[in-house]
């Protein structure tokens, strides 16, 4: 059964990613989840890190999402995504406005897999597209990365 994350989980995460800017560590969650991918790779590519360790337990999951391919540095470990296509959607910089629809399309296969009523997927994508835009439209930006999206 999912967990569900509770404002209590965001919390802690805020404060652990506090902690690695200030010590370059932090403790990661139990069960890691894709926003705490986002995030990660937000803390870490405003101090651009030559390298990159995480626990083994999560390699594979953060190799699957392409972390260290984002972050631009070498891994230790092999590259190569494991997981299946169509599961999961690897961290993507959002970096050109023009590529709305085309991420919200990437992540509206998600929903398509669970709800087959066209009103309510024209409504999640337009929530999707609503919601990448707004990252370019107020986005502090000064490297034109205006987020990180995945799922």
């Amino acid at each position: 059964m999912m967990k569900y994350t509770t404002n209590a989980d965001l919390q802690q995460w805020l404060g652990e990613l506090d902690a690695l800017e200030k010590n370059k560590t932090c403790v990661g969650p139990g069960f890691i989840k894709p926003f705490h991918f986002a995030t990660l790779v937000h803390i870490l590519r405003k101090h651009e890190p030559a390298q990159l360790a995480l626990p083994e337990k999560i390699t594979s999951y953060a190799r699957t999402m392409n972390l260290w391919g984002v972050l631009g540095i070498e891994s230790t470990h092999d590259n190569v995504r494991e997981r299946t296509a169509g599961t999961y959607h690897p961290i993507e910089l959002l970096k050109s406005v023009s590529k709305v629809d085309e991420t919200a399309n990437a992540l509206m296969r998600f929903f398509e897999d669970v709800s087959s009523d066209k009103d309510t997927n024209d409504a999640i994508s337009t929530m999707l597209r609503e919601l990448i835009g707004n990252c370019y439209a107020h986005s502090d930006v000064k490297d034109g990365v205006f987020g990180a999206v995945c799922a």
